[in-house]
């Protein structure tokens, strides 16, 4: 299971994830058959990108959801808001799973973060697109109304599972930009959240202490959000190869990482900013 993490400040978001894609054999272990590329696609529409974990395709490239999200980015600029295109986004993707024929969470299993910049008012705020059809982080049973598309920032900042009420409207996004202005990280990961978020939280304590001790550097801030981000998923992966027996390692291989700013800006340690 891919483990995918995605940082939201007021100015910058970044995703992170590993590049291990597995296939399960008939004795109940994994054999990786990828272990390099990417699994995030920019969005330069909305100034976002998206990062997905969970089904990666078949064994051919025309069966490729890297591939089939490419394809899908080259339509937003058919669309005016960012919304309008998840949600475009999540019924191609339900069509094109039901296409494929594939049965059970195991198989057809997928998860979308789609981060996007939108005009609110005057301001620019960032937001948090979750696209999937898992029904929980459990991720052992698919939503019965296939993949669902959610906004999650307002939620986050409320602690609310309520996903219903339209976060959409002026009084929910300036809720998020006025938390953001405080110079809070919203923090999101999918994949494996029972061994990721002890290291995240440990990951945050550490800063939070150092930033006590006033002994913080101050590097440039995407590039810090982009090693906050990533730091975790390559902790898992050295965890998972240390301590799990030969052919259960899930997360790992090459770690991808990229940073978009309020103004469209693509940075990247891993090359990714070229997508």
């Amino acid at each position: 299971m891919t483990v995918i993490a995605t940082l939201v400040t007021k100015e910058f978001t970044a995703h992170a994830t590993d590049s291990f894609i597995a296939r399960r054999t008939v004795d109940g272990t994994y054999e990786i058959v990828e272990k390099q590329r990417t699994k995030i696609v920019c969005v330069r529409q909305f100034a976002g990108a998206i990062a997905y974990f969970g089904f990666a395709g078949l064994n051919s490239q025309r069966l490729s959801t890297l591939r089939w999200l490419q394809e899908r980015v080259a339509d937003a600029s058919r669309f005016a808001k960012p919304e309008d295109f998840a949600r475009y986004l999540g019924a191609a993707l339900d069509k094109w799973l039901s296409s494929i024929g594939l049965a059970g969470p195991t198989q057809r299993g997928i998860g979308m973060h789609f981060t996007a910049y939108e005009d609110v008012e005057g301001y620019r705020i960032p937001e948090l697109f979750a696209i999937t059809n898992f029904e929980s982080t459990r991720y052992d049973q698919l939503h019965p109304d296939g993949i669902r598309v959610t906004r999650e920032t307002y939620g986050v900042i409320e602690n609310t599972d309520d996903r219903l009420t339209n976060h959409a409207l002026p009084r929910y996004r300036h809720r998020v930009r006025m938390e953001l202005a405080k110079g809070g990280i919203l923090a999101f990961n999918n994949g494996d959240p029972i061994l990721f978020n002890p290291i995240s939280s440990a990951m945050f304590t550490v800063v939070d202490a150092v930033h006590d001790r006033s002994q913080l550097a101050t590097p440039k801030p995407a590039a810090a959000l982009r090693y906050l981000a990533k730091w975790p998923i390559q902790s898992v992966a050295t965890a998972q190869k240390k301590l799990m027996l030969p052919g259960y390692q899930l997360v790992g291989g090459k770690i991808h990482d990229l940073s978009i700013s309020s103004l469209g800006e693509y940075e990247s340690d891993s090359g990714d900013d070229h997508c």
